[in-house]
């Protein structure tokens, strides 16, 4: 029977395609009215009427034609439309219609001709196929015919190929027949009841099937809800799930092993920073920071030797150096000494020199003198017998021994000199011999004091070479010293770590060791967490990293208390993102003095990236994101579009894309495309195309409203009545407090009494 039923299912979906297709034909007062629908088989959703006229065969032409599709047995918010004329097709006029759901409507036209008016009515259906004619089709009769044959032939073709033979005797029995009237009597009876006994306005269940909910309303009769654009505060957030940690949480862990000895602390216990929290036995660290204070001790005592042996050494190098010095001098000394000898025998030898000279020139003169003598004396003898003779005078004899005189006195004066220069040359000689002898003095005093100052210098070398082997002694002695001190900070240190005292003031959570236990380091013997502050931190996404920044401000709530929520500032954004999960911590700081948060539990954290005090705002209903996609997937962007309101004679609404800057969850701050005053739509904007006509639904208080208030259409929408007493046959959900419209489907009200 199952396979029977789907086999008949089938058969009846193409039904309507079997159905005789011709166009409605109707006549008013000598009028013929055909009526065509665009698509051809009437379907669920929007269509096109196309009204023919014809006057005596002829087409009517500049006519006024209205044409109102609705269903006769419910009001689902239909207006009446204006058909156009089509310019290709004289006597053809075209009008919208929607055909909300399945099932009967009728078409009320009426045709204005000058003065003249006449109406007509004609019957549509969905599944109606209003096509030209194609033939007048098969009877309903002939189909239920096919049909049956049909599933007789896919009956017999299935039980063949599976190997059954059809059970005749069992067919021919009364039973079976019986069996077959019986259920076409229940069909024909269900068909009877569904056509009669339903109540107006409900639908079959095939009808509610087929019923397609996101239809839009007619053409003119868009429900919307408004809002106006305006000027106020924005402040977009980023909100993420975070968690709460401990400013300094840790575990109590020991750096070294031991016994406990002492342990003062329980569950719970609060402590401060520098409470003691538990003590390990110090019989191991005792003898060994004695040990290295002796070492240490030692150490500085050969340290301080190393000391007095560089000062010292020091003070036989300051006396090396003096010594030194002084040899340097008297090498000096000795050189200026040698020198002016040999300038005193260089002179000597030039004086020796000089008399020589003068002796050669004495000796010279004194034979010009013995010469002159032996002329005059001999010119005398001869004077003298001449004067005997009387041949010469007196005076010329006299003048005569005047001259012999004379030359007698110069050889006299000439002998005297040569006895004074040769005095002079051995004067000379005898300096010269003494200057020598100087030279030679000075050169074995400078011999004496250039090896007295080569030995002060070796020795002020091998004195500085003692001291710098002094220094490094005493080097290595500090460096002694201070090794000693290390191991003695570090045994020390050791002895320290045997007593654990708080870091933090906090509470006890957990104590997993008890006191005479041996533990080991590493091993946890204690959990504190601390009480304040706390660390509020998240995991942010790194496309909203760049948005955060160190100050600002952060609301902070637990998730099951959303009503208590704290203000505070971000304190540190991390400078990396995690690899894995590409995203960063975020923190903030909370004093928590009230104790509102606890370490570990889940918060909300919902950042301000962006505020503005004073913006052109709408709500973020009334914006719609559209993806525009570019040359590949990373290069799409976002367009944000709103359907804004023109006031004329009737409604309209156009699209109009806007660019956006802050926006939180309620506002989207306007930085071009709309200005102050711009009604937009907020809510009934599914389907919606440039130019449709709009009904405002949002109410009379929306244009009182003041501008950029938020969801000016549910702030009055849904302010009804504590017993409302109508509601929409297909929303339920909507209820008023007097007769209307639905705003979601634009049907009428009715009693919600009346509602079962």
């Amino acid at each position: 029977m199952n396979r029977v039923a789907a086999y008949l299912s089938a058969l009846l979906t193409f039904v309507p395609l079997l159905a005789a297709a011709d166009p409605v034909r109707t006549t008013a007062d000598g009028l013929t009215v055909i009526v065509r629908t665009d698509p051809p088989i009437i379907a669920v959703g929007k269509a096109k009427v196309r009204v023919e006229l014809k006057e005596n065969g002829q087409p009517v032409t500049g006519a006024t034609v209205r044409v109102f599709v609705r269903m006769p047995a419910m009001d689902m918010g239909e207006k009446e439309q204006t058909a156009r004329p089509l310019p290709d097709a004289p006597g053809v006029y075209e009008a919208p219609a929607v055909f909300a759901m399945a099932g009967d409507y009728v078409a009320d036209i009426t045709v204005i001709t000058g003065d003249r008016q006449r109406r007509a009515q004609v019957k549509l259906a969905t599944g109606m196929n209003t096509a030209e004619g194609v033939g007048h089709g098969l009877t309903l009769g002939l189909l239920v015919a096919l049909a049956g044959a049909a599933l007789a032939i896919l009956t017999w073709i299935g039980m063949r190929r599976s190997g059954q033979r059809i059970p005749w005797s069992q067919l021919a029995k009364p039973g079976v027949w019986g069996s077959i009237l019986l259920l076409g009597l229940a069909i024909a009876i269900a068909m009877y009841a569904v056509r009669n006994w339903r109540r107006p306005g409900a639908m079959t269940p095939i009808e509610a099937q087929a019923m397609e909910m996101e239809t839009p309303p007619p053409p003119g009769v868009a429900s919307v809800e408004t809002a106006v654009a305006g000027y106020g505060p924005v402040e977009q957030t980023v909100s993420y799930l975070g968690q709460v940690t401990g400013w300094v949480e840790q575990d109590i862990i020991p750096r070294v092993g031991g016994w406990i000895v002492e342990m003062p602390v329980y569950v719970g216990t609060r402590v401060r920073r520098g409470d003691v929290l538990l003590r390990l036995d110090r019989s191991s660290t005792e003898p060994v920071v004695a040990e290295r204070a002796g070492m240490v001790e030692q150490a500085t005592l050969e340290a301080q030797a190393a000391t007095s042996e560089v000062r010292r050494v020091q003070a036989d190098v300051e006396r090396a150096r003096a010594d030194a010095a002084a040899k340097q001098s008297a090498l000096a000394a000795a050189r200026s000494e040698l020198e002016q000898a040999r300038a005193e025998a260089s002179e000597a030898q030039e004086a020796v020199v000089a008399a020589t000279e003068k002796l050669s020139a004495a000796k010279a003169s004194q034979q010009a003198a013995a010469s002159d003598v032996a002329y005059w004396d001999a010119e005398l003898a001869r004077m003298e017998r001449l004067k005997a003779r009387g041949v010469v005078s007196l005076e010329e004899l006299q003048r005569t021994q005047t001259e012999t005189a004379r030359a007698r006195a110069a050889l006299t004066a000439a002998e005297a000199g040569i006895k004074e220069a040769e005095a002079e040359v051995r004067r000379m000689k005898a300096a010269q011999s003494s200057a020598v002898a100087a030279v030679q003095s000075a050169s074995s005093r400078l011999q004496q004091a250039r090896a007295d100052n080569d030995s002060a210098a070796q020795s002020l070398r091998m004195t500085e070479a003692g001291l710098d082997t002094a220094r490094r002694q005493a080097a290595a002695r500090q460096a002694s010293v201070r090794q000693a001190r290390a191991m003695l900070l570090g045994a020390e240190t050791t002895e320290r770590y045997t007593i654990i005292r708080a870091t933090a003031d906090g509470v006890i959570t957990e104590r997993r060791i008890s006191p005479g236990v041996y533990v080991t380091a590493g091993q946890t013997v204690l959990r504190m967490v601390p009480l304040t502050p706390v660390r509020l931190q998240a995991r942010v996404s790194e496309a909203d990293l760049p948005l955060v920044r160190v100050g600002a401000a952060v609301r902070v709530w637990r998730p099951e208390k959303p009503d208590r929520t704290v203000l505070t500032r971000i304190t540190s954004v991390a400078p990396y993102v995690d690899g894995s999960t590409r995203t960063a911590l975020v923190e903030a700081v909370w004093p928590n003095a009230d104790g509102r948060f606890r370490v570990g539990e889940a918060i909300r954290m919902s950042i301000v990236v962006a505020s503005r005090q004073r913006a052109l705002r709408i709500p973020a209903e009334a914006v719609r994101e559209e993806a525009l996609a570019a040359s590949g997937v990373e290069g799409r962007s976002v367009q944000h579009t709103v359907w804004r309101v023109q006031q004329g004679p009737t409604a309209t609404v156009e699209r109009v894309p806007i660019r956006t800057g802050a926006h939180d969850e309620r506002f989207y701050e306007v930085i071009e495309g709309l200005q102050a005053g711009d009604r937009v739509v907020v809510k009934g904007w599914a389907g919606l195309h440039d130019g449709d006509e709009v009904v405002d639904t949002t109410g009379p208080a929306a244009g009182s409203m003041p501008a950029g208030s938020a969801r000016s259409g549910a702030a009055t929408t849904h302010q009804h009545t504590t017993a409302p007493r109508y509601t929409c046959p297909m929303h339920p959900e909507v209820v008023a407090d007097a007769p209307g419209r639905c705003p979601k489907c634009g049907m009428a009200l009715v009693r919600k009494d009346t509602v079962r």
